[in-house]
């Protein structure tokens, strides 16, 4: 890749930011694993036979070796073959980076399995986790444009300090700060530092390394004090308590005959229930849609609220398809949890958000049109500013251009495509459904 301008700058920020998320998406197997250990780790520690840091402690440091030789893989493929800084104190400074940032992921989901202790709050809790830290990250929405209420959460989000760090080593390359920006009075290198808003200071590489080690040594010790304190969760009690005792009443029942009829090998109950409740809830994608289109502050027209509520739904659809299709093909929830992780990479870096489309190598050019995620990103987007025919400003950026024609040279999106968009957007629900269904009918995980 070039290195020219703003715009060239603009893709290798987005390939440092994907590389961030992989690396941080890494550690989501940590969950699912710690998870499948739980129930003989706590049996154990009931037994007494060692105590929770006797556990921690090993999984934590048996683990670097594994980081070490996955970031090792990750640096050797990506890092030349993008085109990153060539000086090797920089690849080494990188190196450190992305190894902190898995022992920091791999920290905070081991800490949420051992909150959650199931995997179906796991999962929860793991993409509410997921989504704090990269919504105050500094890169989704810049420090500066953050909220004052809600500055502590970037202060307090570790992915912070990794995206501060990598971008601090890449941008202070000689390439980018012998170059001027297209104002002719500020290094280049600077001014994207000041468009990311990040830090234009070398030494906010160290305090990056420094936050990231911090964290992923608190995270691993907030694991221990869970596993000490907490219970499993369903755990059957020796002694039930006296109002649960006394609540409990017979009541003969003179017209149930049980010896009437085939033979079962259990006895048949008659069960009554009081006061049951039967409701539906409200579905998600309606209050989704009105608080985060309000909140946002999107124009209040009718056929722009439509296509945003009806873009979530199928996206909120295909997701859900998508979940029970892959636990379908896989015989337990763990192995579906991690063949579910290694896609979501895949669907992210094809989505068109870290690369455009007119950027995309035209050999790799056909996943993109298969990625769901970028029929998602194109329908949200060009519904809402498909036709905004306002003057757009930005660093490097031609005179008089508008909204509608910088989706269009930028990413290729145009409010005329709006109609396949949306045949594609109830195509792939009802593709996961069948796949779905099509698994549930011929596969067969079960073992006797």
């Amino acid at each position: 890749m070039n290195t020219r301008n703003e715009a060239d700058a603009n893709m290798y920020m987005g390939a440092l930011l994907f590389g961030l998320i992989m690396n941080m998406f890494n550690g989501l197997a940590e969950m699912a694993m710690t998870i499948q250990r739980l129930p003989v780790f706590y049996k154990q520690r009931d037994l007494l036979f060692h105590p929770p840091w006797a556990y921690t402690l090993p999984t934590f440091l048996l683990g670097i070796p594994i980081s070490i030789f996955e970031t090792t893989a990750w640096m050797v493929v990506t890092y030349y073959s993008i085109g990153l800084a060539p000086e090797a104190e920089r690849f080494f400074k990188q190196f450190l980076i992305i190894f902190l940032v898995q022992q920091m992921a791999a920290g905070i989901f081991r800490f949420i399995a051992s909150i959650c202790r199931t995997m179906t709050i796991a999962n929860t809790g793991g993409m509410l986790a997921l989504l704090v830290v990269f919504l105050t990250g500094g890169f989704l929405l810049p420090r500066r444009e953050i909220p004052v209420w809600w500055r502590w959460a970037f202060w307090a989000s570790p992915l912070s300090y990794g995206f501060n760090a990598i971008s601090v080593n890449e941008l202070f390359a000689p390439r980018w700060m012998n170059k001027m920006s297209s104002d002719n009075t500020t290094r280049l290198g600077t001014a994207m530092l000041n468009m990311w808003g990040v830090f234009d200071d070398k030494n906010w590489y160290w305090i990056g390394i420094g936050a990231l080690f911090g964290f992923a040594v608190l995270f691993n010790g907030l694991f221990t004090l869970a596993l000490s304190y907490l219970d499993p969760l369903g755990k059957p009690q020796a002694i039930l308590p006296k109002e649960e005792d006394e609540s409990k009443k017979e009541i003969p029942m003179e017209n149930v005959n049980t010896k009437k009829g085939m033979v079962l090998p259990f006895t048949p109950l008659a069960l009554s229930f009081d006061d049951v409740k039967y409701f539906v809830d409200m579905p998600a994608t309606t209050y989704y849609s009105l608080i985060v289109y309000a909140m946002v502050g999107f124009e209040w027209k009718a056929s722009k609220f439509l296509w945003f509520l009806f873009i979530n739904y199928s996206s909120f659809l295909y997701w859900t398809y998508y979940g029970m299709m892959t636990v379908s093909l896989t015989p337990n929830q763990q192995v579906a949890s991690i063949f579910a992780s290694a896609f979501y990479g895949i669907f992210n870096l094809f989505s068109g958000f870290f690369i455009p489309r007119p950027k995309i190598p035209k050999w790799w050019i056909w996943y993109y049109w298969i990625c769901p995620v970028a029929w998602t990103i194109y329908g949200l987007i060009t519904s809402q500013y498909g036709d905004v025919e306002t003057p757009i400003a930005f660093p490097g950026g031609p005179p008089n251009l508008t909204v509608k024609q910088y989706l269009k040279d930028q990413y290729g999106f145009e409010s005329s495509f709006m109609g396949p968009v949306a045949a594609v957007l109830v195509i792939f629900p009802v593709f996961f459904a069948f796949v779905f269904a099509f698994c549930i009918k011929t596969l067969n995980f079960q073992t006797r």
